[in-house]
């Protein structure tokens, strides 16, 4: 049977009602025996005795539940004092938990803090903090490798990491697959983490791809994020490079249809979206991409529908005659 993991409660009195009262009984519920005073310590115990020989040198974390209720109580700074050397002792884990916006310890700055924006749901920041508890020996057993990160990633930008091309590939699919260029971050989350993808990873690898003008950062849709205090994406837009990288990478055939549109222009005449329909070779999500990708080197003229999809074309000077070699 796998060993309990035990975690330390540094706090001010003032927070047990609060808040720490709650978040230990929920640290319980996850198997973490959380070290509360209050079911600890029975009247006629030695204070010292418990808190420092059983509470703090029995943990495998020390969780400081800082406040503006707790930084200036002179008891939790000896608790972290006491707590800084065990780690050093014994690798005790030091997680601070900050609930108000007070000034974090000088012994703290340089861990990564879980910062709680609101005590009544932080459900987010709780389950983190569970994960790194358990984060040793005891994870989740292993599941089969996840069939998409067995294939080949194909590497669309350089400078790109696995995970942002990961990331790419996937909002590609779908926009080709919905024929226009929006991302819905929130509809795609069961792709990503089928890939083993967690939010802060896409939500990263989108700002990454945005500033690579793979993603038009004009009409990206952000809400924050209470939990981690970050903008987080609900919403994206390719850019034409980023829609014409996607295809370019993942069509084999794309430059033949790109001349076969480019000839259906010059050629026979096509002006209206509807003619197009006699390429038979060439499906209409891919010339959506062609045709603005034409526009975005002023090749051509676009006039948009009411779905913002092409409607009609003219051509602009002598560039698809040249690219047909005529």
């Amino acid at each position: 049977m796998p060993e309990t993991k035990r975690a330390f409660i540094s706090h001010a009195s003032e927070d047990k009602g609060r808040f720490v009262e709650v978040f230990a009984r929920r640290l319980r519920e996850k198997g973490i025996d959380a070290w509360y005073d209050q079911w600890e310590i029975q009247p006629g115990d030695s204070i010292v005795h418990k808190i420092f020989e059983q509470g703090i040198k029995n943990a495998d974390v020390f969780i400081v539940v800082l406040s503006q209720n707790s930084v200036e109580k002179s008891w939790v700074r000896e608790e972290l004092e006491s707590g800084v050397v065990q780690r050093i002792n014994r690798a005790c884990r030091i997680i601070p938990v900050v609930l108000d916006d007070c000034k974090v310890p000088t012994a703290l700055n340089h861990l990564r803090w879980e910062k709680i924006h609101d005590i009544d749901d932080y459900e987010t920041v709780f389950q983190r903090i569970v994960n790194v508890i358990y984060g040793g020996t005891e994870r989740p057993p292993l599941g089969p490798p996840l069939q998409y990160k067995d294939q080949s990633v194909v590497n669309f930008v350089p400078g790109l990491t696995k995970t942002d091309n990961h990331v790419f590939q996937i909002l590609g699919d779908r926009s080709l697959k919905n024929g226009n260029r929006r991302g819905d971050i929130e509809g795609l989350r069961e792709a990503f983490s089928a890939v083993g993808l967690s939010d802060s990873e896409v939500n990263e690898s989108l700002e990454i791809l945005e500033r690579h003008g793979m993603l038009d950062s004009r009409n990206s849709l952000k809400t924050f994020d209470k939990d981690c205090g970050e903008w987080a994406y609900k919403g994206v837009f390719f850019t034409v490079s980023g829609i014409v990288t996607y295809v370019r990478n993942t069509v084999p055939n794309f430059d033949q249809l790109v001349l076969e549109v480019a000839s259906g222009i010059v050629n026979r005449g096509f002006r209206l979206r509807l003619e197009f329909e006699e390429l038979k070779t060439v499906p209409l999500e891919l010339l959506e991409v062609i045709v603005l990708e034409f526009e975005a080197k002023r090749l051509i003229h676009l006039l948009l529908g009411s779905n913002g999809r092409f409607h009609q074309l003219e051509p602009n000077g002598p560039g698809l005659t040249r690219m047909l070699g005529q």
